[in-house]
């Protein structure tokens, strides 16, 4: 049986270190707000009370004007608490380090191995945007088309900023569109699949598309469209930006249902050489 003293002790720990923490991402706020004077100051006590703490050890970092010592103390918060939350966000600014020396590899290796962390999206999203930067700029297109290919699956619900370099190779990018683009109420079979309905197609009903894929090139995402029009079948193109960027989303008919979509997505996917995938319209 634990002593109740060592209990006491263990809570007294945790709401200290909680208070902490606490204090920590508040000041984190005021740094990203342009108050690093603020910050600095607050930093003081922080560190005269709580020296060994990650997160005071991890916004010592942030404030430092020299970026070796800053991913000094980085580094260092790897090393001890690995396990930490702020060992995983040192793990970031470490990669970006990395990247701003030209150090592409290490770079991509880091940032892709913080992938795997439970980040807010918005982290997830910027940390994919550079991992794939990192692999283009180390000269590694197989491993950046593998990141790619990584993120897609793991993050099936975020859209990615996609290099140009990568284009070529994206087979789908997800998204939700919201409101699309009328198109003419006129239904069209799909190639080879006479079982399904003009009706199906028809696009004031129709709920869902197949989306072939995303490009960053307006004029790209108008090439592809012009191939899907060469085989005589309906498309469309949605513009979303997404962390500050532009996506022309290229997307194939309106189904009635998902089992329509999915009868019509093999033909597509030869016609095209695409790898679709089955989106629904809101």
């Amino acid at each position: 049986m634990i002593p109740k003293n060592i209990i006491i002790i263990g809570i007294i720990f945790l709401l200290v270190s909680s208070l902490v923490a606490q204090d920590v991402e508040s000041l984190i706020r005021e740094y990203k707000n342009g108050n690093r004077d603020n910050v600095i100051t607050a930093l003081d006590t922080l560190i005269y009370k709580h020296p060994d703490h990650p997160g005071v050890k991890y916004l010592r970092a942030l404030v430092q004007d020299n970026a070796l010592m800053s991913t000094g103390i980085f580094k260092d918060i790897m090393r001890k608490y690995p396990e930490n939350d702020y060992a995983k966000l040192a793990q970031v600014k470490v990669a970006e380090y990395y990247f701003s020396q030209g150090l592409y590899r290490q770079s991509r290796e880091l940032f892709k191995e913080a992938l795997l962390y439970n980040l807010p999206e918005t982290e997830i999203i910027r940390i994919g945007n550079q991992c794939l930067r990192a692999g283009i700029a180390s000269r590694m297109i197989d491993s950046a088309k593998d990141d790619l290919s990584f993120m897609q699956k793991k993050y099936a619900d975020i859209i990615f900023d996609i290099p140009k370099e990568l284009e070529p190779f994206v087979s789908k990018i997800i998204i939700e569109p919201t409101n699309p683009i009328e198109m003419p109420k006129t239904g069209l079979r799909p190639l080879g699949q006479d079982h399904i309905s003009s009706q199906n197609l028809t696009s004031d009903k129709g709920l869902f598309g197949l989306q072939i894929a995303a490009f960053s090139s307006l004029n790209n995402a108008e090439a592809t469209l012009q191939d899907i029009e060469a085989l005589h079948r309906r498309g469309e193109i949605k513009t979303k930006v997404v962390n500050g960027k532009t996506l022309h989303v290229v997307i194939v008919g309106r189904y009635a249902t998902r089992e329509d979509a999915e009868s019509d997505q093999k033909n597509i996917n030869h016609k095209l050489n695409s790898s679709s995938f089955i989106i629904r319209f809101e």
